[in-house]
């Protein structure tokens, strides 16, 4: 995706709607990708309810300038030679700014392990962070505590 915001085209995606859902003490079903399903039908059912919702609502809070960040600034364009400063000053100044403000100052936030920023912000219901290892695992084949924040904050931020 980046790629092609990079060269400017935008080509139209085919997203998945629906994806098999099973928990252990329930018949499998089919849950809506995204986020509303996620809180309105997958989290309520869990033992802790509420508390899993609140944690998932906090985390969102948290991801949404992280993910808007990480949108705006494309990873092909973080380069580690002499001109990076210049490609990201000249082109994606405004998206620079973005990602100072979104990491409230610390933007190296996004290579940390995404782990560090749930224990941050307190979130420790087992079940959100079982589906986040989840997540982590089938985006990269790690858990969260080796997948990068910025990985999650992009996926999040899209879910």
């Amino acid at each position: 995706k980046h790629v092609f915001q990079i060269i400017g085209e935008e080509p139209e995606w085919i997203r998945y709607d629906r994806w098999g859902t099973k928990f252990e003490r329930d018949a499998p079903f089919a849950a809506a990708v995204g986020a509303s399903d996620f809180v309105e039908r997958i989290l309520p059912r869990q033992k802790s309810g509420a508390t899993a919702v609140a944690q998932w609502q906090r985390l969102t809070d948290a991801l949404r300038p992280l993910g808007d960040a990480v949108f705006a600034l494309p990873p092909a364009a973080v380069r580690e030679d002499a001109f990076a400063a210049v490609t990201i000053g000249v082109w994606y100044f405004p998206a620079l700014i973005g990602l100072l403000v979104g990491s409230r100052g610390d933007p190296a936030v996004l290579s940390r392990p995404f782990a560090e920023l749930l224990d941050r912000l307190r979130i420790d219901d087992r079940f959100v962070r079982r589906w986040l290892d989840m997540l982590a695992f089938l985006l990269q084949g790690a858990t969260t505590r080796d997948a990068p924040t910025s990985l999650m904050a992009y996926m999040l931020s899209d879910f």
